[in-house]
């Protein structure tokens, strides 16, 4: 099954808590756990996605078992577990997946990269004067208290120590 058929025949269940676990089962290849204990204290509530979870899997024409592994027979000892057969046939969903993943990484990168560079270039206009008073001061090591150059170039370019520092850094 391939990534546009998976999203047409989960699309009437999108934003549920079912197809949040048919999700997990889809990267993990474990059981489905379909009910959920909910609450605190006296407050608390067995959800069961059940009959949403099967239907999902209908949907999606997914052969699966049922049972229950409970000491007593509990609500939420159920487990729901699609064949393995199944699960092989969503590695192209699978696959879409983790590409999706790469490339909002690759852009949250680029979108860092392009931010420190501007932020290198701001640094570098406004400390430029002052570099070598600076970085002398970096490499002896001695950083507090800070001698009476170094002060004035820190107030005159309107930067943070944090800035300062940061620039030091990159430029030592």
């Amino acid at each position: 099954m391939n990534a546009t058929t998976y999203a047409t025949r989960t699309k009437p269940h999108q934003g549920t808590v079912a197809l949040q676990m048919i999700q997990d089962w889809i990267r993990t290849g474990q059981p489905i756990r379909p009910c959920r204990l909910t609450g605190r204290g006296k407050r608390t509530a067995n959800d069961d996605h059940s009959a949403r979870v099967r239907s999902i899997l209908d949907a999606l024409r997914v052969k699966y078992t049922t049972g229950n592994d409970a000491p007593r027979g509990g609500l939420t000892g159920q487990w729901i577990a699609p064949e393995r057969a199944s699960w092989r046939k969503l590695q192209p969903v699978r696959e879409a997946w983790v590409n999706e993943a790469m490339e909002m990484i690759a852009r949250e990168d680029a979108k860092d990269r392009e931010r420190a560079q501007r932020l290198s270039a701001l640094y570098a206009a406004k400390l430029e004067p002052w570099s070598y008073v600076l970085l002398t001061w970096w490499r002896e090591r001695q950083y507090h208290p800070a001698p009476e150059p170094v002060l004035k170039a820190k107030q005159e370019s309107g930067l943070s120590w944090s800035q300062v520092r940061t620039w030091c850094r990159a430029n030592a």
